[in-house]
């Protein structure tokens, strides 16, 4: 059953309230496309959804999402009333985008988003902020407007993601623009764009005190801004010239504080210390003995002591040592055949080292070990709950797998159950 369609009534809101207050409305999420294991049969019982098998020893239990608002809600409890397509407008193009209220609630009345925006203002700009009454009528009527309709919607194309080791999870929307930072009613965003410190946010990491690194591929530079969000430094800049083009995809090994960098447009990673200084360059001008050549490199992930990087439009993984050594490389090629334009998007790596890649074309998620060997795939075109339009981002933080899901403007969360981790857990609680 769809949400209820709610017409354009904007002096009548608060009626229609009254007559839904009442209401609410559910809908059975569609099953989730599994592809077997492709490698043994298991011979354990079938499962349903929200469980996903991956394979005989692991499997995904899909337990909710951050929706558009910028809050976490469980499974099965974020359906809406109204019409996502009030969320909607038809620009000149006649292509859908996104809006960040519905077009039925005039912009005078206030949404109460749960995010509050941190201006970092270019030099000579300072952040400033007007202020405005509120009577007590209004400040009623908003409240009523914001029960029918809910928040103003904080996320509008969420791509990157990261998790700080508060657990706030940290997403790079660049429609908006912005980095949102979602922790509950602490939830912020740094705001992007002209003037600002920050223009387009593209790949995100944060390090051991949990400052947020932003690769920012309008600047050509990487914004760095503490855990509040105050703009700390730019690495990448010398002389008012930047020493990227089209940074993307920024990865940060904590442990040796290291910054492991994508600069897309000239097929290079860079490692550089947290100071920004060049260690090395890999690519067309390095000088390994073996040869490494990207192509449009545009993801990057850390798997354990290797760095992982999508390459060649997405056909492939190239996967590194620390130290920028290449090991070896995976084939990627989707099983729906070769395009001309990338459809592999987001990549992660659990904490066994299994590679996550999502793809643009079925909306899926592949799953492959170290090695490069496909163990299965999940997901299906939807906006039920486990289905994806557009996954682009992906992160793995512990036991919890998280998909940007982009066209849907939301990240949905997954845990990871692993049966090697659960018998080592149950033989160590077990233990004298």
């Amino acid at each position: 059953m769809h949400p209820l369609s709610v017409g354009r009534l904007p002096h009548g809101l608060i009626l229609i309230a009254l007559l839904f207050a009442g209401v609410g409305l559910a809908q059975v999420p569609a099953a989730v496309v599994i592809s077997p294991n492709t490698t043994r049969a298991c011979a354990s019982s079938p499962v349903s959804f929200p469980t996903i098998e991956i394979d005989c020893t692991h499997q995904l239990e899909y337990v909710g999402q951050f929706s558009a608002q910028g809050t976490f809600n469980p499974l099965g409890h974020h359906r809406r009333w109204y019409n996502q397509d009030t969320y909607t407008a038809r620009t000149f193009s006649d292509e859908r985008r996104p809006l960040a209220r519905p077009l039925e609630v005039p912009p005078y009345m206030d949404l109460k988003p749960v995010e509050h925006v941190v201006q970092n203002y270019a030099p000579p700009l300072h952040s400033s902020q007007l202020l405005s009454g509120k009577t007590k009528l209004g400040g009623w009527r908003d409240h009523v407007v914001t029960f029918v309709y809910g928040r103003e919607e904080a996320l509008m194309a969420p791509q990157h993601l990261t998790i700080d080791s508060r657990g706030r999870l940290i997403v790079a929307d660049p429609m908006l623009p912005a980095v949102h930072v979602l922790d509950g009613k602490n939830s912020f965003r740094i705001a992007a764009g002209a003037r600002r410190r920050m223009e387009r946010p593209n790949g995100v990491a944060v390090d051991a005190q949990d400052n947020i690194y932003v690769a920012d591929s309008g600047l050509g530079l990487i914004d760095v801004f503490d855990s509040r969000g105050n703009f700390i430094r730019y690495l990448g800049k010398v002389d008012d010239e930047s020493l990227f083009d089209y940074p993307t995809g920024i990865a940060i090994d904590r442990r040796h504080a290291h910054i492991y960098l994508l600069d897309t447009s000239r097929n290079v990673m860079l490692l550089l210390d947290l100071h920004g200084n060049i260690l090395k360059r890999v690519g067309r001008r390095s000088s390994d003995e073996v040869p490494v050549e990207f192509v449009s490199p545009s993801e990057i992930t850390l798997n354990g002591d290797e760095v992982v990087v999508l390459d060649s439009a997405g056909s492939r993984l190239q996967v590194f040592d620390l130290d920028g050594k290449l090991l070896r490389q995976i084939n990627t090629n989707s099983p729906m055949g070769p395009s001309k334009v990338p459809v592999e998007m987001g990549l992660g790596a659990d904490a066994e080292g299994n590679i996550y890649l999502s793809n643009l074309r079925d909306s899926g998620v592949r799953v492959f070990t170290r090695d490069g060997r496909v163990l299965s795939s999940f997901g299906a075109r939807g906006d039920s709950d486990g289905q994806f339009d557009l996954p682009t981002g992906l992160w793995v933080e512990k036991d919890r797998l998280y998909v940007a899901d982009t066209r849907n403007r939301r990240v949905e969360v997954f845990k990871i159950h692993s049966l090697a981790n659960e018998l080592t857990k149950t033989v160590a609680s077990a233990a004298p």
